[in-house]
């Protein structure tokens, strides 16, 4: 199981709830399409 991580403006940011690697990777990806400035990434909860 893994976290989303981003870091913002204002600080980092999180998904909170582990979720499969699948399913981080492809939050991921979206976060990267949404927000391309931001870094985004995924750690084992």
């Amino acid at each position: 199981m893994y976290r989303v991580f981003w870091r913002e403006a204002n600080g980092f940011g999180s998904n909170g709830e582990p979720i499969p690697y699948e399913s981080a990777i492809s939050w991921i990806s979206y976060l990267n399409t949404k927000y391309p400035d931001m870094k985004h990434w995924c750690l084992p909860a």
